[in-house]
């Protein structure tokens, strides 16, 4: 019967009654265990309480569809930035070089340069315009150069194939620079 009473909009026949009869009479108190059933049913007014858990089913379910994708872009947004930071020596090597020799290198062996992080994704240089590119299971991470107003080599990354702008790390996204 508490249950009942918490769920619907109405009092009991029994305590409308018994409210009647005698006006001073304390009312029996509801059964803790109700409250409990209670929170996992809405109110739902004359709908009734199958109406409730409707809305509740259906409120969990939009939850779901936004937080499912959210932390699907967290994971792999996690992930490129493992790439980044291991591919962080070549693009400082890349750079020293093209200061020192003012010609970008025909390839990353001949900086000493292996083409496989330790996560297990593939480096690869385009000679002519110095990109390099990161491709992760995930998808590809661009690295551009350009030079500062001092000369120094900075690199901006974008997504390549396979990756989402939401997918990368704020340092790509915000500022455009690594």
């Amino acid at each position: 019967m508490s249950f009942h009473e918490l769920t619907a909009g109405y009092p009991w026949l029994t305590k409308r009654a018994a409210r009647v009869m005698d006006t001073e009479k304390p009312m029996p108190k509801r059964n803790g265990f109700a409250y409990l059933l209670a929170a996992f049913i809405p109110y739902a007014g004359r709908l009734g309480g199958g109406f409730g858990l409707l809305i509740l089913i259906y409120v969990v379910g939009v939850m779901a569809a936004v937080a499912i994708p959210a932390y699907q872009d967290y994971t792999v947004r996690a992930k490129v930035s493992t790439a980044i930071i291991g591919s962080q020596s070549a693009r400082d090597a890349l750079g020293n070089y093209y200061q020192s020799n003012q010609r970008i290198p025909e390839s990353l062996d001949m900086l000493g340069l292996h083409s496989q992080l330790a996560d297990g994704s593939q480096l690869s240089l385009d000679p002519n315009k110095m990109v390099l590119t990161v491709s992760t299971k995930q998808g590809e991470l661009i690295f551009t150069p350009t030079a500062d107003a001092e000369g120094r080599i900075v690199w901006g990354c974008t997504n390549g194939e396979g990756l989402k702008a939401t997918q990368l790390p704020p340092s790509c996204r915000n500022t455009g620079n690594q």
